[in-house]
């Protein structure tokens, strides 16, 4: 639950500690002819972000254009509505526009939802009308449902949205008070609700004229739900049940009653099917009708425990000279109508409150005169607490907050002291909201302050600055909706984006530093190239150049990286931390939170080795291919492009199978031929590096004499990794093997193919770590494993398979 409220803090003190580090712009969204953005989160799509833009096309008409995007501003779908009919315009209030997902087989439709209003004055009189106009995807109209001011509400029913909506016409009464002698006819609105399905437009259920789900008590607005997760059920009885009221004559004035007051406030529940189930009789009528002044609609009262319903009942007296005054009384019933107690007063009630800890209900309602929220016990009434917001955890847990001239105050389910943090300038700060989760993705209660002109201020319940932008201006949601500023995150991301009003998303991002060496002796003006993991490729983000004592700061957002240091006259091309081929990098994990002082990111660079024997002859000669799957030459379709229509270039090591050193290195022209010099006899292993590609099998070759040369020793990119060319008359072929999930967390699977096989999980110096004899296709536990890459070979009596996957936390 989040409690809107606008008030001024005085002094902040001291935020002692900056969380993280800062945001930086992501995409813009074009914004010219904007009217609004709203949020929504859908069951299938999660949350999205519906810009609405309104384009003049005449003094009196105009068309509307609506598209929803992703958290990373991507768009998703886009409608556009046709131009209002004419004497009709767009409305945006109550209900206003808005997106549905139908699920059909986890199968997603969506729709787009918008009101137009308008009025005809003829020889009938003056009529007002206004519709909800259902758009497919397709940009047809499937449905157009009459409506009145009070707007429309979604729920989803086995995977199908459904909109109940009221519509309005009108009776006419006579009435007389014979007390003053006055009479007359009054004719007035009507509101009656249905049901209609939002994939075809088609009428469901309509209820009995005059039953309504609308809150109409007073000027207030808006359709009144339930506060479940549907936010329209009610459970009664052990089912899910609907609460409507017969809202015709919900106002009493003396001596003019408006109808039967007996049963014109009675609360009709119906069953998901919209059968009658019950119903509940007015209770509030032991007043003289001659003293009622008003009685409002009944109003649930449920919770985990508490089951009831209340009505309020406003009256007049008057004293001996005459003089009117206004009194009020609370009747509250239990499920059967039964009056359990009365209340004198007026109690604003917004709800009940489930409190876990204590495993009881309480209700909340605003003290006018205080400004403040009280906790009331259930069924009496009586003050507990008072705050003025309230947050709960994933867990359901509640907390408490109040605000003091100079403290935000959090209290626990009992009302006693959790944390108290000081408050903003309230020159430059206003308090918006109180939550878990809004920014970053910890159990830490988040408070949401925007500028009085501009800028955001999150901070969290240890008084640390989560973000701190005072030059954004922050775009709110819709007015129609919660009206809080905007934060979006991705299923992925740990940290939430604010968003400006001028559609920027801007990401958090925190810096590393790093730093190359060579020999041990820091390297200035060497190069480094970052490279990002995503779920399917690996992306090249940036090269940087190291400052006067080998150092430079990056700014990165979250995310899993690779650095790696760019081949020079002195060093070889390597990766974090010392090594030369990418699938025996470390990988490094980064949330943007501040790292701990001192700590570097530093790449001790590979020397180029010096030929071993300059006099020997012998020479290797291989080539690098690509396969053929679509796939992959999509790939080298991409890098031919951005090399200027050549192959990539690749480094090939050269390295001594005795002491695993690394004797030469050489790299592929733009053909993917490469060729060693100067071997002088000796076990090689010839080593290809690409970026993204573990290496799944290898080539190895024997120079008998300083003279040998060996031909095509050849290795194939494939969709999974670099493969060996092996050469013929061996007793197994070895082929590759797809491991799920890589990079791996906790788990991996083998294909179908390893059934029976057995099994061996080594780490990339050879050493066994896990062996199955007799694979079942159990999935294999990698929890344990240290960050980095693994090898995992199958052995079966017609094939080696090799696969390797990069573990991560």
């Amino acid at each position: 639950m989040r409690t809107k409220l606008f008030i001024l803090f005085g002094l902040l003190g001291t935020i002692s500690f900056m969380y993280g580090q800062q945001y930086r712009p992501g995409k813009q969204l074009e914004n010219d002819n904007t009217a609004f953005v709203k949020k929504f989160d859908l069951k299938k799509a999660g949350e999205v972000l519906l810009k609405i833009d309104q384009i003049p096309l005449t003094d009196t008409t105009s068309e509307l254009s609506a598209s929803i995007y992703l958290p990373d501003f991507m768009l998703f779908k886009n409608f556009q509505a046709p131009v209002p009919a004419d004497g009709a315009q767009f409305f945006f209030g109550h209900g206003g526009v808005s997106v549905a997902e139908n699920l059909i087989d986890n199968q997603a439709r969506y729709y787009f939802l918008y009101q137009t209003e308008g009025f005809v004055d003829d020889e009938s009189g003056f009529r007002f009308f206004q519709d909800i106009h259902i758009m497919d995807e397709n940009q047809q109209q499937v449905g157009k449902v009459p409506t009145s001011w009070m707007g429309y509400q979604l729920y989803m029913q086995d995977g199908k949205n459904r909109l109940i909506s009221d519509y309005q016409d009108w009776d006419t009464i006579f009435w007389d008070d014979p007390e003053t002698g006055w009479s007359g006819w009054e004719t007035f609105q009507v509101h009656t609700s249905a049901v209609t399905d939002v994939a075809t437009g088609q009428t469901i259920f309509t209820f009995p004229r005059g039953t309504t789900f609308s809150n109409f008590n007073g000027m207030q607005s808006g359709i009144y739900y339930a506060t479940n997760e549907q936010n329209l059920f009610f459970n009664i009885d052990g089912e899910e049940r609907i609460l409507t009221t017969n809202n015709n004559f919900e106002r009493y004035y003396n001596g003019h009653s408006s109808g039967n007051h007996e049963n014109a406030l009675d609360m009709w529940i119906y069953n998901k099917d919209f059968s009658l189930y019950k119903k509940i009789s007015n209770v509030g009528y032991d007043i003289p009708i001659e003293n009622l002044y008003s009685a409002s609609t009944y109003q649930p009262l449920f919770g985990k425990h508490a089951a009831y319903f209340y009505h309020t009942v406003t009256y007049q007296t008057k004293d001996g000279n005459g003089a009117t005054t206004y009194n009020s009384k609370i009747y509250l019933v239990n499920l059967n109508g039964e009056l359990i107690k009365t209340i004198d007063g007026d109690l604003s009630i917004s709800g009940v409150v489930y409190l876990p800890q204590q495993d009881k209900d309480v209700a909340s309602s605003w003290n006018w005169e205080t400004g403040a929220i009280e906790a009331l016990s259930i069924p009496n009434f009586e003050v507990i607490g008072e705050f003025n917001d309230l947050i709960k955890d994933k867990n359901g847990n509640v907390k408490f907050v109040k605000f003091t001239d100079d403290a935000l105050v959090i209290m626990n389910e009992n009302f006693s002291s959790y944390k108290s943090i000081p408050i903003p300038d309230k020159s430059t700060w206003t308090f918006e909201t109180a939550n878990y989760y809004s920014t970053c993705a910890d159990e830490k209660i988040e408070f949401v302050f925007t500028g009085t002109e501009k800028g955001l201020l999150v901070i969290n319940e240890d008084n640390e600055i989560i973000v701190n932008m005072p030059d954004v201006n922050m775009l709110f949601s819709s007015y129609y909706a919660d009206y809080l500023p905007m934060i979006l995150r991705k299923s992925t991301d740990k940290y939430g984006r604010p968003v400006s009003d001028e559609y920027i998303s801007y990401y958090r991002t925190g810096k590393l530093q790093t730093q190359i060496k060579l020999g041990g002796n820091p390297l200035p003006g060497a190069d480094m190239q970052i490279l990002k993991q995503t779920d399917n490729e690996l992306i090249t983000l940036d090269k940087i150049t190291m400052n006067a004592d080998g150092k430079q700061e990056i700014e990165l957002g979250e995310g899993v990286y690779y650095l790696k240091a760019l081949q020079n006259q002195n060093g070889l091309n390597t990766y974090y931390p010392n090594v030369l081929l990418w699938e025996n990098a470390t990988a490094i994990p980064y949330n943007t939170d501040p790292l701990a002082e001192g700590v570097v990111y530093c790449i001790d660079m590979q020397a180029i080795p010096t030929p071993v024997n300059p006099t020997a002859q012998g020479v290797i000669v291989g080539k690098i291919v690509i396969s053929q799957p679509e796939a992959v030459q999509q790939i080298i379709k991409v890098q031919l492009i951005n090399n200027n229509g050549v192959l990539p270039i690749y480094d090939v090591y050269l390295q001594n199978t005795v002491d695993n050193s690394i004797i030469d290195h050489t790299q592929t022209d733009e053909n993917g031929n490469y060729r060693f010099e100067n071997v002088p006899a000796g076990s090689y292993r010839i080593l290809v590096n690409v970026d993204g590609k573990p290496m799944e099998s290898v080539n190895t070759v024997t120079l008998t004499t300083d003279a040998d040369i060996v031909e095509n020793v050849n290795y194939e990119i494939t969709e999974t990794g670099v493969v060996a060319k092996m050469p013929s008359g061996l007793k197994y072929a070895v082929t590759s093997l797809i491991i799920c999930p890589n990079p791996a967390k906790d788990f991996i699977y083998l294909p179908q193919s390893a059934q029976n096989a057995k099994v061996q999980v080594l780490d990339m110096q050879g050493r066994i770590l896990m062996k199955i004899d007799n694979y079942k296709g159990e999935k294999l536990d990698v929890s344990t494993l240290s960050n980095g890459w693994y090898m995992v070979q199958t052995y079966s009596e017609k094939s080696i398979k090799t696969g390797k996957f990069i573990k991560i936390n």
